[in-house]
């Protein structure tokens, strides 16, 4: 009995290490399979109100319904009418952006009578507004494993 004590604590010890050895693969193939994705929104004129990024996949129903979005602070605008806002941990795949500025920080794209928008607004690929938002596949780019990064102009 004295030689299986040693031989079942060995066996433990092996199986602990297996186990954390795994563990530490597949943390490690986790965050290969996810990326960040840089946004640049330009064309942003007053300080005033809230720039609101929202990202969209395939499934989603673009440009209403996003799964991320962020809101940043115009103020927070760099020199030059730019702010840049990071998406962290994306899966690799087709996404696509919309951007435009809340200059009454309602929290919506205001529109005039006819429903037109009446605050800047972008899409990524400087995807164009024509009776109705632009088609997903206009506005769609690319995100692999290592990131990638986009500009959104707001007119």
């Amino acid at each position: 009995m004295q030689t299986s004590r040693p031989t079942a604590r060995l066996h433990s010890i092996r199986a602990h290490a297996k186990a954390v050895a795994a563990l530490a693969l597949l943390g490690l193939a986790g965050s290969a399979w996810c990326a960040d994705l840089t946004v640049q929104v330009r064309n942003i004129s007053a300080d005033t109100g809230t720039v609101m990024v929202a990202l969209f996949t395939e499934t989603d129903e673009f440009p209403k319904t996003f799964r991320y979005g962020q809101q940043v602070a115009a103020a927070r605008k760099a020199a030059d009418g730019s702010l840049r806002v990071v998406f962290a941990d994306l899966a690799p795949g087709r996404y696509a952006i919309s951007a435009y500025h809340d200059l009454n920080s309602n929290g919506k794209l205001d529109t005039n009578l006819v429903g037109l928008p009446t605050e800047p607004l972008g899409f990524s690929n400087n995807a164009k507004v024509s009776f109705g938002p632009p088609k997903f596949k206009d506005a769609a780019f690319d995100v692999g494993a290592q990131g990638a990064s986009a500009v959104v102009s707001l007119d």
